[in-house]
């Protein structure tokens, strides 16, 4: 009899997606039985949400929340399921303190793009002016 591993079973569902902490080790997306692994490093930020997109969508598909449980010192990771990622864009949005002068200047409205992607897509016309409303800076 073969025991199937802990850590491919979701602890949680959130928003309709199921999920489980992650392991904060590599930063970025990485593939897991069944999912996908985000880690993102933050050492001010106070809260995390990864927003998901359909390649071909302007809106997220989803923006799910990052528990605070599933923070491990400056790390949040996630592992989510049962994601296409030959779909997928995504990027984060931190919160965080809004003082300039310490360097901070947190948006919880801005979507960022994962610091440690290894590819980064849109802006697929160049040579003009981007619509700045749409959420081209996403993975």
């Amino acid at each position: 009899m073969e025991l199937e591993r802990i850590d491919n079973i979701p602890t949680d569902t959130i928003d309709g997606y199921r999920v489980r902490p992650g392991k904060p080790l590599p930063f970025g997306v990485s593939s897991v039985p069944g999912g996908l692994n985000f880690s993102v490093y933050t050492s001010a930020g106070t809260s995390c949400t990864l927003v998901l997109y359909s390649r071909t969508e302007e809106s997220p598909l989803a923006e799910i929340r990052v528990p605070d449980y599933y923070r491990i010192g400056d790390v949040y990771s996630i592992v989510v399921y049962d994601l296409d990622y030959e779909d997928l864009e995504y990027g984060f949005k931190i919160d965080g303190p809004h003082e300039p002068e310490q360097g901070h200047r947190f948006d919880r409205t801005n979507v960022l793009m994962d610091p440690y992607a290894r590819v980064i897509s849109g802006r697929d016309e160049w040579g003009i002016e981007p619509n700045w409303d749409r959420s081209d800076c996403c993975l």
